[in-house]
């Protein structure tokens, strides 16, 4: 049996039309991590190195995904992550590895504790 863990990158943060698309990634397996965040602070200082890179990483783990195409949801291919935009490519990137994670998928929309208290903003 192989461990498969899949991330689900929803493309909502692209506007209503995309708020049902989405890509699912492998998550890096942990052999592998140590190897790509060597790689990518390697070449973090070279902005278009590094978007290359993180296209390559996506490619190399994407499972699968949806994405609008004339009003309906289309399948989406390993090769079409390189015609993404660069913000959509570094927020695609920073669900995939957890430096950010969906809102959607972490944020719980009541409090279970009777006794919280909402946030306070300072004026």
């Amino acid at each position: 049996m192989g461990i498969l863990i899949k991330k689900r990158v929803s493309l909502e943060f692209l506007g209503d039309e995309y708020r049902d698309a989405y890509l699912t990634f492998r998550s890096i397996p942990a052999v592998d991590f140590e190897e790509v965040m060597q790689k990518l602070k390697g070449i973090e200082t070279d902005e278009e190195s590094s978007l290359g890179f993180l296209i390559e990483i996506l490619e190399k783990y994407f499972l699968e995904g949806q994405f609008p195409d004339d009003g309906v949801l289309a399948p989406v291919a390993a090769t079409d992550i390189g015609q993404l935009d660069a913000y959509s490519i570094i927020e695609c990137f920073k669900v995939f590895t957890g430096q950010e994670l969906d809102p959607k998928a972490s944020m719980p929309l009541t409090s279970s504790s009777p006794t919280a208290e909402a946030p306070q903003l300072n004026s």
